[in-house]
């Protein structure tokens, strides 16, 4: 498990071979046979079992899965899952095993003062960016910038370029070596190329500038910014 930008809690190269037990809440669908994979689709938990039974997210609430964190066991339970109307993304309480029987909860805080967290497939490369790997994937927390940039709409399994480049973004790693200079509370204006209309005006630290960073004159004042927190 690694720590990364403020906010952020994260496995890195959860291995497909992850086991589940402790399945309480739908014991009667595992019966047909034992855990196959473990695998991340979109921002969902799918479990093939050998019997041919597929479980996702929603289906997992009471299970704790058992993952393999760069050598070291971890148990990580789900303790509730939903979807995210606005963005269709799936949302997982998650505790993490830190003695026999105790439990604490997996993700900080994000700016709603909730601790959700999804998994995506790949792992994070030194440098920060994230790697397409379907035999791994990662566990993101909403308060963190990769959580964030999923949210925002730059998702990996569309645009993996565009994702990174939230996610630097968000950190402000400016070297692009996957040391953030972030700090809490930072609002920032998110616009790339595909967007559409341009953004309005922003206040910068030389006055009022546009989009591709030029002074704007004789304009009323206006802030265009988003919180990140």
């Amino acid at each position: 498990m690694t720590r990364g930008a403020a906010g952020e809690r994260r496995f890195r190269a959860v291995a497909l071979a992850t086991a589940l037990s402790a399945l309480s809440a739908c014991a009667d669908r595992t019966s047909p046979g034992a855990v196959r994979s473990v695998a991340a689709e979109g921002t969902e938990f799918v479990v093939s079992l050998a019997g041919g039974l597929v479980l996702r997210s929603a289906d997992l609430v009471g299970a704790k899965l058992h993952v393999d964190d760069g050598g070291t066991p971890r148990a990580i339970r789900v303790d509730a899952v939903e979807r995210e109307a606005a963005t269709g993304v799936w949302l997982h309480a998650l505790s993490l095993e830190v003695a026999p029987g105790a439990f604490e909860p997996f993700c900080e805080p994000d700016p709603d003062g909730r601790r959700l967290a999804f998994p995506l497939a790949g792992h994070s490369l030194r440098d920060g960016r994230l790697a397409a790997d379907p035999a791994r994937f990662e566990l993101v927390c909403t308060s963190g910038a990769q959580g964030k940039c999923v949210r925002f709409g730059y998702a990996p399994w569309r645009r993996l370029d565009t994702y990174n480049a939230c996610v630097r973004m968000l950190r402000a790693d400016y070297c692009g070596t996957g040391e953030p200079t972030t700090r809490d509370g930072t609002r920032v204006e998110i616009w790339d190329a595909a967007s559409a209309p341009a953004p309005e005006p922003v206040v910068g630290l030389r006055g009022r500038l546009d989009a591709r960073g030029r002074r704007v004159r004789g304009a009323p004042a206006h802030r265009a910014e988003r919180q990140t927190r």
